[in-house]
C-alpha cells in the first residue's frame, strides 16, 4: 500500500483502472481510501466483484453505495461521479454509465486525513487490494459523460485544471 496526501476542497469524481481476479471469493479490498482515520471515504470491491463507495462521518456512522456490476476477471475502468445538485451518484464502467444511486455528502474533515492506495488504516491492513491497480485519478469536479469516456479511451498525462491527484503504474499490462 502507498500513502498519499491530497490537499483539495472536494472529491467529486474518482476513477480507477483495476483488475480483480475472476476466482476471488472474498472481498477484493480497498482501491483508494482513508477508512480507519476518522471521517473517511473508501472505494473498494466487495465479495462478488461489486464496486462500493463508502463514506463515514465524524460520529462513525457510515453510508454504503454498492453497485451491482461484477467486474471480476477483466481489466475495468471504473468511475464514481457525485452530483450534489441532482442528489445522485453515478457509476461508470469502461466509459459507459451503468448505474445511478443516491448522493450522500461527506464530512469535510475527510480531507484532513491522508489517503492510501491499495489499502486503508485498519489494523494489519486487512482491507488490502487483492488485484492490480493501473491508475487512480481524483477530480474536484463532476466529470461529464464525454470526459469519462475520453478518460477510458485516451488516458494521458495532460493534467486538467481540476485534477487533484493521479497515481499511474508504469509497468506495462495487457487488457
Amino acid at each position: 500500500k502507498m500513502k498519499v496526501y491530497c490537499r483539495v476542497c472536494r472529491y467529486e469524481t474518482i476513477e480507477a483502472e483495476i483488475y480483480v481476479p475472476e476466482t476471488i471469493d472474498e472481498p477484493a479490498g480497498v482501491i483508494f481510501g482513508n477508512y480507519g482515520a476518522g471521517p473517511s471515504i473508501s472505494l473498494d470491491i466487495q465479495k462478488y466483484g461489486e464496486p462500493r463507495f463508502y463514506l463515514t462521518d465524524s460520529s462513525g456512522s457510515g453510508k454504503s453505495l454498492i453497485f451491482s456490476t461484477d467486474i471480476r476477471g477483466k481489466w475495468a475502468h471504473i468511475s464514481i461521479v457525485r452530483l450534489k445538485e441532482e442528489s445522485r451518484t453515478l457509476f461508470y464502467l469502461n466509459g459507459e454509465l451503468v448505474e445511478k444511486m443516491l448522493y450522500y455528502d461527506y464530512d469535510s474533515k475527510v480531507l484532513n486525513n491522508k489517503f492510501v492506495i491499495g489499502g486503508d488504516y485498519r489494523g494489519g491492513n486487512t482491507g488490502y487490494f487483492k488485484g492490480n491497480i493501473r491508475s487512480i485519478s481524483i477530480y474536484s469536479d463532476a466529470r461529464t459523460d464525454e470526459e469519462i469516456k475520453s478518460d477510458y479511451i485516451n488516458f494521458s498525462f495532460e493534467f486538467p485544471v481540476l485534477l487533484n491527484g493521479l497515481y499511474k503504474q508504469y509497468k506495462s499490462f495487457t487488457k
